[in-house]
């Protein structure tokens, strides 16, 4: 592992999932993971698993391969088995090629930070998410499914944890993306 970068804690998966597959689902997806503990992390690290075919991999068995900014957590509809899964949703993202760094876990998920992957937030530049057509926002609409009924911790009467805190530079920048419009013509007004 590599010990040098910003200690800025991060969610990494190891996806079978390529670059241009992440990128066009606008996320990581079909994780069983608890939407509490992905709300304490600004960054999901994508590393590739090569092990199973399915998935369109894009880089080397073990390689980090992509950085984004989580936006958001969605519950996707139960799979054939009535198992309930989640997309980590990102606003941009950052290629990577950081080889050799899964540890060797057999979960898919781990909690760590960016220096595990020598990432150093001051050398990236962050892209905004490709803009969706309108065919794929469509199917991509159909996973916005707010319910998070394997998060057994989750209180009834809690804030729904499934839509992250935002700043206003964030805001401002999923906006732009998603309305395909640039960052300076977006304003936004807080009335308390």
């Amino acid at each position: 592992m590599k010990k040098n970068g910003d200690l800025t804690p991060c969610l990494a998966v190891f996806t079978c999932r390529g670059r241009d597959r992440i990128l066009s689902e606008g996320g990581s997806q079909a994780w069983r993971i608890s939407s509490k503990h992905v709300a304490t992390m600004d960054y999901i690290v994508c590393v590739q698993n090569r092990n199973l075919d399915w998935g369109n991999a894009s880089h080397p068995h073990g390689t980090a391969f992509l950085i984004g900014r989580i936006s958001a957590v969605q519950t996707l509809p139960p799979n054939s088995k009535g198992i309930i899964r989640k997309i980590i949703k990102i606003s941009e993202y950052c290629d990577l090629d950081v080889p050799n760094v899964w540890p060797g876990d057999r979960n898919p998920i781990a909690y760590m930070t960016l220096a595990d992957f020598g990432i150093r937030l001051a050398d990236l530049e962050f892209r905004l998410l490709p803009v969706l057509s309108e065919q794929e926002a469509g199917n991509e609409s159909r996973l916005e499914i707010l319910e998070t009924p394997d998060d057994t911790d989750q209180d009834e009467d809690a804030p729904n944890d499934d839509v992250l805190p935002l700043t206003i530079d964030q805001a401002k920048r999923g906006l732009a993306s998603g309305l395909g419009v640039s960052i300076g013509s977006i304003e936004i007004v807080i009335r308390a």
